[in-house]
């Protein structure tokens, strides 16, 4: 067949795009400051550098991480504090 058009003989529909997603910027909505605290075991070693991983919010994995210093309370305890835009989805690991 000349000019066969498949779609006519199978009703096939090409796929939805996908939505684009919106990330907020200081140019598109407020922003806060979050505060992380964590509490480390006892037998964490004394140079052991703190820090905490946000992970890329689309697949949840360690592509596009970003790693924040946590700066010591006392010896048991670390924090961090990270300027983000209100109602950011964080997906993190310590």
């Amino acid at each position: 067949m000349v000019g066969c058009n498949a779609s006519l003989h199978f009703n096939l529909t090409p796929p939805p795009s996908p939505n684009p997603t919106i990330v907020a910027t200081s140019e598109s909505g407020p922003e806060t400051t979050i505060t992380f605290k964590v509490q480390i075991p006892l037998d964490t070693p004394p140079d052991q550098q703190m820090v905490i991983s946000l992970l890329d919010e689309v697949t949840g994995l360690a592509l596009n991480v970003q790693r924040y210093e946590m700066q010591e309370i006392d010896d048991q305890h670390y924090k961090v504090e990270l300027t983000l835009p209100v109602g950011a989805i964080i997906k993190n690991r310590y």
